[in-house]
C-alpha cells in the first residue's frame, strides 16, 4: 500500500505574509479563492482557473478565517486584531460591513438555516473554556 497522497501540485502561488486562511466561491463568473494575508490586513482574491490575482482587499487587522456565505452572497472574515467580523460583497470585491464580536475572532463557521430562531439556540452550547459569539440577524447594507 503506498502512502503517497495521490494530488498533484498545479502550481504555487506566493499569497503574501503570513497567510492564514483560505475558502472558495463558485459563481456565474467562475470560481475564486479568498485567501486572507495577515500582515497585509488584507484578503486577495485568486482566479482558481489562471492564478491570477484579481483584488486585494482591504479589510481589517489580522484576518484568520475566511467563510463564504450559502448563497455566495457574501464572504465572512475574522479580524483577530479587530475582534470583528468583515463581510465582503465578492461581485464588488470590497468590504461592506463589519460585525463586533467582542474578541478575537480566529475561525468562522457560517452555516444557513441551521438555527431559525433565538429559541432554536436554547440547548446549544460551547465546550468548556471555549468563548463562541453568535450574530443574530446581521443585516449589511449595499
Amino acid at each position: 500500500m503506498s502512502t503517497k497522497h495521490p494530488f498533484a501540485i498545479l502550481r504555487s502561488i506566493d499569497t503574501g505574509p503570513r497567510t492564514i486562511g483560505v475558502n472558495f466561491v463558485s459563481n456565474d463568473d467562475g470560481q475564486f479563492a479568498y485567501v486572507s494575508v495577515a500582515r497585509l490586513n488584507a484578503v486577495k482574491v485568486f482566479d482558481t482557473g489562471s492564478f491570477e490575482t484579481l483584488a486585494t482587499i482591504p479589510v481589517g487587522r489580522s484576518p484568520s478565517g475566511v467563510w463564504p456565505s450559502g448563497d455566495g452572497s457574501r464572504i465572512y472574515v475574522g479580524l483577530e486584531g479587530d475582534s470583528a467580523i468583515a463581510v465582503i460583497d465578492p461581485g464588488a470585491m470590497r468590504v461592506v460591513g463589519n460585525v463586533e464580536m467582542g474578541q478575537p475572532v480566529q475561525a468562522i463557521a457560517y452555516v444557513p438555516y441551521a438555527v431559525r430562531s433565538v429559541q432554536s439556540r436554547v440547548n446549544l452550547q460551547a465546550e468548556p473554556d471555549a468563548e463562541v459569539n453568535v450574530a443574530d440577524n446581521v443585516t449589511v447594507a449595499k
